[in-house]
């Protein structure tokens, strides 16, 4: 498992807790758009690092690694995301900032 797929499912996973929070009045509306819009930017982040690291392998396997954008800054971004969640049984030491 990557750090992006392992990020994805904990997001997808915080989303669904939150929804089932709400429904059974367990958090105030505030909360749920504040912590909704938290889970959307986190989202956000990830898949646009995902994103460039595509780009990157992509340019890597044609000659262009040189063109490519960088991803070592979004990479140490993605650890800090993840630490968020290091009691998980799925996550890895070696994301550990």
């Amino acid at each position: 498992m990557t750090i992006i797929e392992f990020l994805k499912a904990r997001l997808d996973e915080d989303e669904k807790q939150l929804y089932a929070s709400v429904e059974m009045g367990g958090a105030a509306a505030v909360d749920a758009r504040r912590l909704l819009t938290e889970i959307t930017a986190k989202r956000r982040i990830v898949e646009r690092v995902e994103h460039r690291t595509q780009l990157r392998h992509a340019a890597t396997a044609e000659g262009l690694a040189d063109a490519a954008p960088r991803t070592d800054g979004h990479n140490a971004v993605l650890n800090h995301l993840a630490l968020a969640y290091a009691d998980h049984p799925d996550y890895s030491s070696l994301w550990r900032p």
